[in-house]
């Protein structure tokens, strides 16, 4: 009888035990597999995002009290008082660096419903929009009347409105020509119309909620165009879109040295208990490994059995843990602002996960090993 089925008769015969120890290795897989899967999906959310973002800035009034997020920054709410002005979107033009300034974006937010459902209607320049959201991606075309509008994804669905349908929005009848696909912001939750439209729908002529810019190159003096706009505009306040993505990193970097910590220690914890339980599953096997001993296997054959038995159990929670670790990202990537297709499925992460389950079960294995190999087959035989 060979040592490789001596292993597999007594993981079967002892399915029990097996089916605890696999069940350990997989839990502590799961969790290590979804903790970096999620950290790596944040870590290349990042990525785009400053890909995306480039140099942009954010102009908002100076402190802004009832607000919403946007883009990680607080912005005006629909119902803020202080607003900025068209006067001051013309100043921004007029800086001295005007010729990195690639488009200027003003937009006001108001509060708006439709079929029961309030959602944030986002005054806009569509021209200008379309310049600073490069990565937008959306269904129908693109808007440009003023009775046109643009919807979030999440919107859509929630209304039941979608491209070329049209929707009432205090008395007046906008016909959707867009549904914005799914950027897993609050851009999703709204609607987006003609700027000029929106402020005389709700009497706010000239109002401004905040202004976005955007500059030509990612190598222009970003914080001199930052300087110039808040000489120009001494009451608002001026965000570069990039300190917000590199908050977002730190808060990620910190997430993964968690991810690590919690890793190890499960990984610690889980490989002491199964080295724990293979330890009393050998005890329980003296007199068997008497018989083996007496019938002339060597200490070498015993510590193979064992360690093969280890490996099989190792593979197994690994395959299992991988599966069930990718499933819990999917499941809690709503819950860090990502989609579950943002979990990417890698075969050569996959491998690593099923190298490192196995060298998990074989190290734990080498007490029970080293233990079981020295036994005397005398001894051994006065336990059956």
């Amino acid at each position: 009888m060979t040592v490789e089925t001596i292993a597999v008769k007594h993981l079967c015969r002892k399915w029990g035990a097996t089916l605890l120890l696999v069940t350990g290795v997989a839990l502590s897989v799961a969790i290590t597999v979804s903790l970096w899967s999620l950290t790596g999906a944040l870590k290349g959310e990042i990525g785009d995002a400053f890909d995306e973002i480039g140099p942009n800035l954010l102009v908002r009034p100076a402190g802004v009290g009832e607000s919403v997020s946007y883009a990680g920054v607080a912005v005006p709410g629909p119902a803020h008082d202080g607003a900025l002005s068209a006067e001051d979107y013309i100043s921004i033009n007029s800086i001295e660096n005007k010729k990195n300034i690639a488009a200027v974006a003003p937009k006001i937010l108001q509060s708006a419903s439709y079929r029961g459902r309030d959602f944030v209607l986002a005054g806009v320049y569509f021209q200008f929009e379309r310049l600073i959201k490069k990565w937008w991606k959306f269904d129908g075309v693109w808007p440009f009347k003023e009775d046109e509008i643009l919807l979030g994804a999440r919107l859509s669905e929630k209304i039941g409105a979608g491209v070329g349908e049209t929707i009432e929005i205090a008395g007046k009848v906008f016909r959707v020509t867009a549904v914005l696909e799914p950027q897993h912001t609050e851009e999703d939750e709204m609607a987006f119309a003609n700027i000029l439209t929106v402020q005389e729908l709700f009497d706010r002529p000239g109002e401004i909620s905040f202004i976005e810019v955007a500059a030509y190159c990612t190598t222009c003096p970003l914080p001199t165009i930052a300087a110039q706009i808040s000489e120009k505009l001494p009451n608002a306040e001026v965000f570069t879109m990039q300190d917000v993505v590199l908050a977002r990193e730190e808060t990620v970097d910190r997430f993964t040295k968690y991810a690590v910590a919690i890793s190890g220690v499960v990984l610690l914890i889980v490989a002491f208990v199964v080295s724990l339980l293979m330890m009393s599953s050998v005890n329980e096997r003296t007199g068997e490994i008497g018989m083996l001993r007496s019938a002339g296997y060597r200490r070498s054959h015993i510590v193979e059995a064992i360690l093969t038995e280890a490996s099989i159990v190792g593979v197994a929670g690994g395959v299992i843990g991988y599966l069930l670790g990718m499933a819990l990202s999917m499941l809690l990537a709503p819950r860090f602002d990502l989609a579950a297709s943002d979990i990417a499925w890698d075969p050569f992460f996959g491998s690593l996960v099923l190298l490192g389950a196995t060298v998990l079960g074989i190290l734990a294995g080498i007490v029970p090993a080293i233990s079981a190999s020295k036994t005397d087959p005398v001894v051994a035989i006065n336990h059956l």
